[in-house]
């Protein structure tokens, strides 16, 4: 604050800088003129005294402000600069999430007026109109990249509830570039106007498809089921809040670690939408029960709130069948790509988990039991449709090849590999044909390339490179680096092929959740009368800018 002081005090006042103000004697608290000497109040504005020299001297006032005027003109509509400033500043407002209304206020024109001020700032109704304007116009551009690339896509969907209760659809679609980079944009931020049936979401998924005319290079479509699963743990979690918002009972905990002599951990709280929450809420409790339960024992008013030695055995078992969950969703949400290989490792153990703990031949089976029972068949239930889908995703992760699937199984996916590769090394050899030159030498060359594709030496040669990649051990690689060094290779071009296509497969719809956490700044509390058009475009474009789509 003293250094804001300073800056202030160190500004120019807006009175002394108009040359008027030369032509004043100040005299005993009373200003005068020093060319007719009549007097005025200490208080007396600016406005007054130029009404005075205008009628008064006005041979004067037209010499002062002929010499001391400087008119400065606007650019006008179609002047370049001025273009490229507006453009800019709608790109920042996009990207940086700031509010339409930002252009309105006074300190920040004057910051533009000092940069340039023949720059005039548009309105925000003007920032509205342009920002969806863009929108159309990016659009556009976006169709048209996707028709001059090959690339097959994945697309990830989830629907969201707003701070206005308006719902909307994340639509996300992904791909690997040439550089072997997973590439992904929102594709579009559908207002939902009625309820979230699965039939009322494919259609709006279909109509953005359909729009930029991709459907017959989408590879799977990712979506999250709404269902939420409750685990018991409420007394914990209000426990855990009433100490949180007590201040007494929060500084009397941190009193407690302090004669423990142990760094103060603050009880988390179980979140409804925020993953792994009843776990690190459980895990954290039993960490610091010593503490809390000294505080319990110095406080009645908690006990009721507090769990007995029953609850926290219970607790410490239910803990043990979440921790697995909790190592999943953090493998899952953590990595920057997550595969279907990853899904493949995952799921089995966690089953194995569960079906341990369900009690099976307990006709009345523990909480544990019952919690299991019901966290397996959610999830065998899952299970039962994702092992058998994207098998060429999952053998096409280094990491985990054929490893996750049994003895029949494995049959099968070797002739889906087989079958699928073949068309991959043809386009791959054929493409190969097409870049070398058309000398009369390789005109016969290409002819007997073409011949070779249906002998057996041929089949020889892919069986040879399938294999070479199969037995091949790698442990905790980079999938897409992996197949970036392989597509240099002749050899491997067709399979690195194939893998660009096939790895694009989503295994979550994490994606589409993490728009979400941005939407949540361009549509809070204190922004809250943005139209769906603007919500739309604006969400839309900051994806495009920030994937490098769009200039």
């Amino acid at each position: 604050m003293e250094a804001l002081s300073e800056i202030t005090n160190h500004l120019p006042k807006r009175r002394k800088t108009d040359p008027l103000w030369n032509f004043l004697d100040e005299i005993d608290n009373k200003r005068y003129c020093q060319l007719c000497h009549k007097g005025y109040s200490i208080e007396t504005g600016l406005t007054t005294i130029k009404a005075h020299f205008k009628h008064e001297n006005q041979s004067k006032f037209n010499e002062i402000f002929t010499n001391n005027t400087q008119i400065i003109e606007p650019y006008d509509e179609k002047n370049e600069i001025k273009i490229q400033i507006m453009n800019y500043l709608i790109k920042w407002i996009i990207t940086d999430q700031q509010a339409f209304f930002l252009v309105e206020n006074s300190d920040f024109q004057l910051f533009v007026n000092s940069l340039n001020p023949r720059f005039q700032l548009p309105t925000r109704q003007l920032i509205s109109e342009s920002i969806i304007k863009l929108y159309n116009h990016k659009r556009e551009m976006l169709y048209n990249f996707f028709e001059k690339t090959q690339h097959k896509f994945s697309i990830t969907t989830d629907a969201w509830t707003s701070c206005t209760n308006l719902g909307y659809l994340a639509i996300t679609l992904h791909w690997i570039n040439e550089n072997w980079t997973m590439t992904r944009v929102l594709l579009d931020m559908v207002p939902l106007h009625e309820r979230h049936t699965g039939s009322y979401i494919t259609e709006k998924v279909l109509e953005t498809i359909t729009y930029y005319n991709i459907g017959a290079r989408i590879l799977s479509v990712t979506t999250d089921n709404a269902a939420n699963m409750n685990v018991f743990g409420r007394t914990l979690s209000e426990g855990a809040s009433y100490i949180r918002k007590s201040q007494p009972l929060f500084e009397d905990l941190k009193k407690i670690f302090e004669l423990k002599g142990k760094p103060f951990l603050i009880p988390d709280l179980d979140v409804p939408t925020r993953w792994n929450s009843t776990y690190i809420m459980i895990d954290k409790m039993c960490r610091i029960r010593d503490m809390t339960d000294i505080l319990v024992d110095s406080n009645i008013i908690l006990k009721d709130r507090y769990l007995n030695e029953k609850d926290w055995n219970e607790i410490n078992t239910i803990a043990t069948l979440l921790e697995p969950m909790a190592k999943a969703t953090n493998l899952l949400s953590s990595s920057s790509y997550p595969t279907m290989g990853d899904l493949h490792i995952i799921f089995p153990v966690i089953l194995k988990i569960l079906n341990d703990a369900s009690e099976n031949g307990n006709i009345m089976p523990s909480i544990k039991g019952q919690i299991a029972r019901r966290m397996y068949k959610k999830l065998n239930d899952y299970w039962a449709i994702l092992q058998d889908c994207c098998y060429l995703s999952v053998v096409l992760d280094p990491n985990t090849k054929l490893s996750s699937f049994d003895n029949e199984t494995t049959e099968r996916i070797r002739t889906l590999m087989y079958n699928t590769y073949a068309r991959y090394a043809k386009e791959s050899e054929e493409s190969n044909s097409d870049n070398t030159s058309n000398s009369s030498r390789n005109y016969f060359k290409k002819h007997l390339k073409s011949m070779s594709l249906t002998t057996g030496n041929y089949m020889h040669n892919m069986h040879n490179i399938l294999e070479e990649y199969f037995l091949s051990i790698e442990e905790d690689c980079n999938v897409l680096e992996f197949w970036k060094v392989r597509s240099t290779d002749i050899r491997y071009a067709g399979l690195a092929q194939m893998a660009r296509d096939y790895l694009i497969v989503q295994a979550t719809s994490v994606p589409s959740e993490q728009i979400f956490s941005v939407a949540k700044h361009t549509i809070s509390p204190t922004r809250n009368r943005l139209s769906e058009e603007n919500i739309r475009a604006s969400l839309c474009l900051k994806s495009w800018y920030d994937a490098n789509i769009i200039e």
